[in-house]
């Protein structure tokens, strides 16, 4: 996520993200451990009635490497790994620039610098998910 957050930053400094919207912009993930995942639980079992049934880090494979690998078409990885990381983070970041700004055209901005520094420089992506299994 370091890629997307320089392009906020970048868009910042090119005056199109004030201060207060680069505040307010947050990337939906949250980078825990397994043991900081399970700390509300671990007085009692158990946290806001639910308890922990299972909870594991999984790599996730990047699902558009492989075909980079065989055709070599960076603007086509670039463009695959851009669109996903906009089909889960661009409703968040939309609602966090200020309503009186054309929040479609910033956000298409975002992505589309996204996608340009994929490009620039491809790499393969396998994030950590946890998984975890809660039983109320």
């Amino acid at each position: 996520m370091g890629e997307l957050w320089a392009c906020v930053l970048d868009m910042g400094r090119d005056g199109l993200f004030t201060a207060e919207e680069r505040t307010r912009i947050t990337i939906p993930i949250g980078l825990r451990t397994l043991d900081e995942i399970k700390a509300p639980f671990a007085q009692t079992g158990e946290f806001s009635g639910l308890k922990i049934e299972h909870c594991e880090l999984v790599r996730v494979s990047d699902p558009y490497w492989d075909e980079f690998q065989q055709t070599g078409d960076a603007g086509q990885l670039a463009s695959r790994q851009a669109n996903a990381t906009r089909a889960w983070s661009a409703p968040t970041i939309l609602e966090l620039i200020d309503e009186a700004r054309d929040r479609e055209a910033l956000n298409n901005d975002l992505f589309n610098r996204l996608a340009e520094r994929i490009r620039s420089a491809p790499s393969k992506h396998e994030p950590h998910m946890a998984v975890v299994l809660l039983r109320k």
